[in-house]
C-alpha cells in the first residue's frame, strides 16, 4: 500500500530527468548544451543558435552529442520538452494545446505525435486515464 502512495506523490513531483546523466558526462559541449535545454525548455530555439551560445560549432555539438548520448541534439531537447509536458499534463488544470504550445511544439498534432512515441498513448488519454486513477474513488476531479 505505501507503494502506491509513494508513486502516486512522484507523479505530481518534477520528473526524474531521463538525461540527466549528459549533465556530468565529461564532454563541455554536451553538458553546457543539456544546461541550456534545461533552461529554455518552453522557448527552444535552432541548434545552430544552441551551438553559438555555447561557443562551438553545430557540427561539433552534434558529433559531441552522437559520441556521448547517441543521438542529436534535437532529439534531446524534446525529450526534455515532453518530460516537462507530462510532468504538466498531470500537475495543471490547462488544455493539451496550451501545453504544447508553451512546451514549444508547433501544434497539437504535432505535440501529439511526439507524445504518443515517447508515452505510447495520446496526451489526452494520458491525461484522462491518470487523473480518474489518482482520484478518489474515480470521481474525474
Amino acid at each position: 500500500m505505501s507503494l502506491l502512495v509513494e508513486k502516486q506523490r512522484a507523479a505530481y513531483q518534477m520528473p526524474v530527468r531521463p538525461y540527466q546523466e549528459l549533465t556530468v558526462c565529461g564532454d563541455w559541449r554536451v553538458e553546457k548544451a543539456v544546461e541550456l535545454m534545461e533552461r529554455y525548455a518552453l522557448a527552444p530555439f535552432s541548434i545552430r543558435k544552441l551551438a553559438q551560445r555555447i561557443g562551438s560549432s553545430t557540427r561539433g555539438l552534434n558529433r559531441s552529442f552522437a559520441q556521448i548520448a547517441g543521438a542529436a541534439p534535437g532529439t534531446i531537447w524534446r525529450k526534455i520538452r515532453l518530460t516537462h509536458a507530462h510532468w504538466m499534463l498531470l500537475n495543471t488544470h490547462r488544455n493539451v494545446t496550451e501545453i504544447a504550445l508553451e512546451c514549444g511544439f508547433a501544434d497539437l498534432a504535432h505535440f501529439s505525435r511526439w507524445f504518443r512515441g515517447e508515452y505510447g498513448e495520446a496526451p489526452a488519454a494520458f491525461r484522462r486515464l491518470r487523473r480518474v486513477a489518482s482520484t478518489p474513488h474515480g470521481s474525474g476531479e
